[in-house]
């Protein structure tokens, strides 16, 4: 703290006072009992006149020292709003190289909103999407903010006339945002919005490129696989004509051969339809029943179906690999278990999937043959490609169990 003696002029000039004014009062002192001569009362007038003079040096020595003093708490205060927008500035460049990378959406918001936390206080931070509708919420307990009178403050996500959702900060009912700290949310929030609208350019580019290889690849098989299945299902017909030729045991296995073609052919053009145009993840229940129905005739008996999803969404490819996983199991059930019961089981538990396919038959042998393996191996990749897990039982008396869980 700077007083009047840090200033070295004025503490000379008030010394240099002190002393003249001392010896002014001795010599008026002195002339109270002797008369002055000339030359002591022009001392005398000197001496008043230096009093004066250096009274008007310490006044403008001190107001000098003032000026000084508050040029420089100015410039202090203008350091501190370089240094604040220099940090502001490094965070800024964190936040961007931080988006740049290729992490989760929460990820992100999180170690954004964390690194915003330590330069503008606040409570907690609520993230509402519009699409795909997702909600995040992040508490910072560490603050000792009052939390008993919050106050809601509000940003759109906005881009390029794109509204992705919204930001929700609580703070105190007290706490005022300077002009910086506003500033620097905002700018927040305009980066990750610009994050938001190139990751939905990125997505729609990618289901349009997928889209175009199915239906090349809807085609190609149209052109190759369907004609073959076509020529085939006409050969067998055709051999309809002979059944003369034919013993009993050759017409059954004639029947089957065609109920199988028939059922193949369907399998086909249905792929050929899913690859051409997504179908909903609501199909999903329309799908299974259509399966079950389908190995119901060749069972010979009623697939006991448990459907217990209702609001959950089940995204599209997940749907599609669960029908086929599906499939594979009771497909393996009809040609090697020699089942006569089997139960499927569809259900959410917190925030998983859980199906459950189970029967009474003969069980998985230990040694598997090459199809099965292969039939095995695929439904272990499709359950890796969702994200999710499996687990084969064999029960102790007979009868296998298969779990399949994958999160949503």
């Amino acid at each position: 703290m700077k007083t009047f003696f840090s200033n070295p002029v004025a503490a000379i000039g008030l010394l240099c006072g002190t002393a003249i004014a001392i010896s002014l009062f001795v010599l008026l002192f002195l002339g109270f009992n002797t008369p002055l001569t000339l030359i002591e009362k022009l001392w005398a007038i000197f001496n008043v006149l230096s009093i004066i003079y250096l009274f008007v040096l310490l006044h403008k020595s001190n107001f000098i020292s003032f000026r000084i003093t508050l040029f420089s708490t100015k410039e202090q205060k203008k350091i501190i709003i370089l240094k604040q927008e220099k940090q502001y500035l490094r965070f800024l460049i964190s936040v961007h190289t931080q988006l740049s990378l290729n992490t989760s959406l929460s990820e992100n918001f999180y170690t954004v909103f964390y690194a915003l936390n330590q330069l503008v206080a606040f409570n907690e931070v609520r993230i509402l999407l519009y699409h795909p509708q997702r909600k995040y919420h992040f508490e910072y307990p560490d603050n000792t903010l009052d939390t008993y009178l919050p106050r809601l403050l509000k940003w759109d996500l906005y881009d390029k006339q794109t509204f992705h959702g919204m930001i929700q900060i609580i703070i105190h009912q007290d706490q005022v945002l300077s002009v910086y700290e506003r500033n620097l949310i905002q700018s927040v929030v305009s980066a990750l919005a610009k994050h938001l609208s190139l990751k939905n350019t990125v997505r729609q580019q990618i289901q349009q490129r997928i889209s175009d290889d199915r239906k090349s690849i809807s085609r190609d098989l149209h052109d190759t696989v369907a004609q073959s299945f076509l020529f085939l299902k006409i050969q067998i017909n055709s051999l309809h004509f002979r059944t003369d030729k034919f013993s009993r045991q050759g017409l059954i296995s004639l029947k089957m051969i065609k109920e199988e073609l028939d059922i193949a052919g369907q399998q086909f053009r249905e792929m050929l339809s899913s690859l051409r145009t997504e179908k909903n993840h609501q199909d999903l229940h329309e799908s299974l029943k259509a399966l079950i129905r389908e190995f119901n005739h060749r069972l010979g008996f009623n697939i006991e179906f448990h459907y217990r999803i209702t609001h959950q969404i089940i995204p599209t490819g997940h749907a599609r690999h669960l029908v086929q996983i599906i499939r594979e199991a009771l497909n393996n059930c009809y040609k090697h278990a020699s089942a006569s019961w089997i139960s499927i089981r569809i259900y959410p538990v917190g925030k998983k999937i859980i199906t459950v396919i189970s029967d009474n038959g003969c069980g998985m042998p230990q040694a598997l043959t090459e199809q099965e393996q292969f039939g095995l191996a695929i439904m272990r990749e499709r359950v890796f490609l969702i994200s999710g897990q499996i687990k084969i039982k064999k029960h102790k008396k007979s009868g296998t169990e298969i779990e399949i869980q994958f999160p949503l």
